[in-house]
């Protein structure tokens, strides 16, 4: 009798870590499935930067965001059932934001007109710069053009964040303020002055 109820409880306990197993099997799958996806699009994007085709290296880090956001979404809802691939999976996925952060910034670099639309982050100093009114200049770093509010030195480095519209044949960092045609307080438009260079 005795022995029967041991036999049967485990039995139960026996079936009970079967169910565990199988569930963090699915689970850890699942994410290793992610990962191979992540890597493949990864692989995609060396010979398409090769041959400076940097609108698909554009499209694979929006494919590899995408797949990084899920990973992260099955792992914090699911993955906790397997600890060990709960901290490798999460290490994984801040690893692959990182990759498409600096994929994009190599894109970026090399073609930035695909970026229209688009919230960028250019930091550096501007190459050169001119008044555009009495209290707005127009910057340049590189392709991208910058209306500032503050008048620059050229020596510190400066973090701008905006919207890049095309405006014309021109880039610009949208920051609040129309990218063109600024006024000064009259109400009329300036025209630029002498342009400075770093």
């Amino acid at each position: 009798m005795d022995l029967q109820m041991l036999a049967m409880k485990l039995k139960g306990t026996l079936a009970i870590i079967t169910v565990v197993l199988s569930l963090m099997g699915i689970v850890t799958f699942s994410l290793f499935i992610l990962e191979e996806s992540f890597q493949t699009i990864m692989f995609g994007t060396w010979p398409a930067q090769d041959a400076n085709r940097w609108d698909i290296v554009l499209d694979g880090s929006d494919m590899m965001e995408n797949v990084a956001h899920t990973m992260k979404w099955v792992n914090y809802s699911v993955g906790w059932i397997q600890p060990l691939a709960f901290i490798s999976y999460g290490a994984y996925q801040k690893s692959a934001f990182f990759y498409v952060e600096g994929l994009r910034a190599k894109a970026f670099a090399h073609e930035p007109g695909l970026f229209v639309g688009r919230d960028v982050t250019i930091i550096g100093r501007p190459r050169t710069w001119r008044r555009l009114t009495p209290n707005a200049w127009v910057l340049e770093y590189g392709q991208v053009h910058v209306i500032s509010r503050e008048e620059p030195n050229g020596r510190n480095l400066q973090s701008l964040t905006g919207r890049l519209v095309l405006v014309g044949n021109t880039l610009f960092l949208e920051r609040g303020f129309p990218p063109l045609d600024p006024v000064d307080e009259s109400g009329s438009a300036a025209s630029g002055s002498a342009i400075h260079s770093n």
